[in-house]
């Protein structure tokens, strides 16, 4: 159990605070919440500007949560050797006839290797921010971890992904679906902007003549990536991804990732779900989720709250996160180095 000394300060995290002004470093307002309606846990809740607002510090004195901030602590340590290990395999070219490298024949130009590098980059810059503001005892944040783990959690969720399946046609099938759910989604927000920007031409300095180019490039540029992905497909007799509306999600990758590891994947799902609505500034995941405390209450019926992260949700976060991220960085030096079997492949490589 972490007890500090008498001299030292408890960890701390941050609630709102009264009569602190706003500020990026602190976070956003103490709100007074009326109860409207009671519906059990279900209640209804009005919530309106209050004369004191902000963000302070609230030390941590509940022994059990004092207790799992030591044990995140402990695992936090592991980070900068994860991450030293990543920047070596990161570095390391994949043998000759290895897995990964006839996986990368198979895919042409969009490559597996690519494909987990960046996951890996990606869930590895979260992963040493959250050591950063984690490891030093002081403070839990708020909210600001939450973003933080859920990206660690999806990329090294997918490159766990893409590289845990021994059979070499799962791994380039799941490849082309998550080629699929990236070029639906950055589709869908290219013709979102095309669209806005010839709604409001004018206003941001467009000609016709910019937006029928830009869309002619658009739809090039579609063809280009998925012609790309049906060959694949058609290669591994996989049924075109791309002609439905039926795109693989982050909540099936990081659940099918703990899978991988013998782990559950309904906790991967219910992990990735709890975050992703703490991400998000939902009012109802936070008074479901987070710590919850009446400072005051009065005669008009008004309920002030103090509302505060809670350490066990960050504790299961960051762990998963960890412990996908050195099972992905496991997965991903096994496929760099061990020999793969051409024959494996349900036709000839490129």
């Amino acid at each position: 159990m972490l007890r500090p000394e008498p001299s030292q300060s408890q960890p701390r995290r941050h609630e709102p605070l009264a009569k602190l002004p706003f500020s990026p470093s602190l976070g956003c307002i103490r709100p007074r919440v009326t109860p409207l309606l009671s519906l059990g846990r279900h209640s209804v809740w009005h919530v309106t500007a209050a004369p004191r607002y902000g963000f302070r510090p609230l030390e941590i004195t509940d022994p059990e949560e004092l207790e799992l901030l030591a044990k995140l602590q402990k695992r936090l340590r592991a980070v900068p050797g994860l991450l030293s290990w990543w920047g070596r395999l990161s570095n390391t070219e994949p043998l000759s006839h290895s897995e990964m490298h006839l996986d990368d024949e198979f895919t042409g130009w969009s490559r597996i290797s690519t494909a987990s590098r960046y996951a890996l980059d990606h869930a590895s810059d979260n992963l040493r921010v959250l050591h950063r503001i984690l490891s030093d005892g002081e403070t839990v944040p708020f909210i600001a971890t939450y973003p933080l783990v859920r990206s660690a959690l999806e990329g090294a969720g997918l490159a766990l992904w893409l590289l845990g399946p021994s059979d070499p046609n799962e791994r380039v099938r799941r490849h082309v679906l998550n080629r699929a759910r990236e070029l639906f989604e950055e589709n869908s927000f290219r013709k979102e902007a095309l669209t806005s920007a010839g709604t409001h031409r004018e206003e941001l300095s467009f000609s016709p003549s910019d937006i029928i180019r830009a869309e002619r490039e658009r739809k090039e540029w579609h063809r280009t990536h998925r012609s790309e992905i049906t060959s694949i497909a058609s290669r591994i007799g996989m049924t075109d991804p791309t002609s439905g509306r039926s795109i693989v999600g982050f909540k099936k990758i990081v659940g099918d990732a703990h899978a991988t590891i013998d782990l559950p994947s309904a906790y991967g799902e219910m992990i990735w779900s709890q975050v992703s609505g703490l991400t998000h500034p939902s009012l109802l995941r936070a008074v479901s989720t987070l710590n919850m405390s009446n400072s005051t209450d009065s005669t008009d019926g008004t309920v002030h709250v103090s509302m505060s992260s809670k350490v066990g949700t960050v504790f299961s976060a960051v762990v998963a996160a960890l412990l996908l991220f050195k099972s992905a960085l496991g997965a991903y030096a096994v496929r760099i180095e061990q020999p793969g079997d051409r024959e494996a492949y349900l036709s000839t490589p490129l």
